[in-house]
């Protein structure tokens, strides 16, 4: 039966909101060490006309970093009558935190508040909200409305899920779509652990470069490494989509508008590091080939009992991490990091590779927690019949 609207909101929707803010709060003041006051008010930079010199990449990073801010917020409102004053609320706030985030860069010795970035943040919470207060007449998905037995399937979790994958394609990735990369973190552990620790331990034979490096495939793999990886990461998110989405939502549409706002990211951040003429060289052969075989297995596969999808959407992203860490040593990618990591703005660069290492896992925890559910409905089925 039906579940009726209720006034309670969702705590999925507030623990997933408080993550997201600590989050940017923390990249955005990285490294957190060398306050000082260089005189004059902290926001000066308000009064500032348009810098001479400027980004469209910067522009649209800022932009995108707080929509998913804007959407988190809409969702946790408790349902109001005046659609209006919740995203004129959301925005506000938001508008709020990152001046008070680019008040408190002027302390940071490196860092320069700014003007653009202000105006960037505050559009980008404001599109977030529109988003979040249209996404219910545009999917039937109303992740403010929860009841006792509602919230699970209704919760922020799902979209938050998929907008994630969407924003952490602006860091450079070793194939399309490769997420789940252990290798740098596993090594960067061991060396705070005992390179640092003393002489004794540095240069042995077993830091786990060596063998880790021995683990990757070879670079004749290469493209068919790729082309698995970027087909297995389209057809989880198809499976993701699925799950998070009714059944009467526009879910090709959907899924179609994720894909082509990955890829653009991916050219933007590709296009901002080499320049626009370079913004498209990791479509190789191999990213060619996953995109589409990727695009052909999410049409078959659609039609899946849903306990199915989300054994399709486990073993998808669990195949996707095994590829993306032995995907062969590559110059493109190791060039691409070093340009990111001395980007202006390499704050973020902690944060956004931390979730393209958890994002694969957080899915998979996801899906296992949506099979429950799942187990209960096909039961319920059998009995019925």
């Amino acid at each position: 039966m039906p579940l009726e609207p209720t006034t309670r909101r969702s705590a999925t929707n507030r623990v997933l909101l408080g993550a997201y803010l600590c989050a940017l709060i923390y990249g955005s003041l990285y490294p957190w060490t060398g306050w000082q006051s260089l005189g004059g008010s902290s926001l000066s930079f308000l009064t500032e006309s348009w810098p001479r010199y400027w980004t469209w990449f910067d522009l649209i990073a800022n932009l995108l970093l707080y929509l998913p801010l804007g959407i988190l917020a809409q969702f946790s409102l408790r349902p109001r009558r005046s659609v209006f004053v919740g995203i004129l609320s959301c925005t506000l706030a938001a508008s709020l935190l990152s001046m008070g985030i680019e008040a408190a860069q002027g302390y940071m010795p490196g860092r320069v508040p700014s003007l653009t970035d202000w105006l960037a943040n505050t559009a980008g919470a404001l599109l977030g909200s529109l988003l979040g207060a249209g996404l219910p007449r545009f999917t039937g998905l109303d992740a403010r409305q929860v009841g006792l037995h509602h919230w699970r399937r209704n919760s922020a979790a799902g979209p938050a899920l998929l907008l994630a994958w969407v924003l952490m394609q602006i860091n450079p990735q070793r194939l399309l779509f490769g997420s789940g990369e252990l290798t740098g973190l596993v090594t960067g552990l061991w060396r705070s652990l005992f390179d640092e620790a003393g002489s004794d331990h540095a240069g042995k034979s077993f830091i786990p470069e060596s063998i880790l490096d021995s683990l990757r495939l070879a670079a004749d793999y290469a493209v068919m490494v790729e082309a698995a990886g970027t087909a297995f990461a389209i057809l989880a998110i198809g499976m993701l989509v699925r799950e998070v989405f009714l059944r009467h939502a526009p879910r090709v549409l959907i899924t179609a508008l994720l894909l082509l706002s990955a890829l653009a990211v991916r050219a933007l951040s590709a296009g901002a590091l080499y320049g626009a003429d370079q913004a498209f060289t990791w479509l190789t052969a191999g990213a060619q080939g996953g995109l589409l075989t990727g695009v052909l297995l999410v049409a078959i596969l659609a039609s899946a009992n849903r306990r199915a999808r989300l054994l399709i959407g486990i073993c998808a992203l669990t195949a996707n991490i095994v590829l993306t860490c032995g995907f062969p040593v590559d110059a493109y990618y190791e060039s691409l990091a070093g340009r990111w990591d001395h980007r202006e703005w390499r704050n973020l660069t902690a944060l956004l590779r931390t979730v393209s290492i958890a994002w694969p896992f957080a899915a998979i925890g996801w899906c296992l927690f949506r099979l429950r559910p799942a187990r209960r409905d096909l039961g319920s089925i059998i009995r019925g019949q």
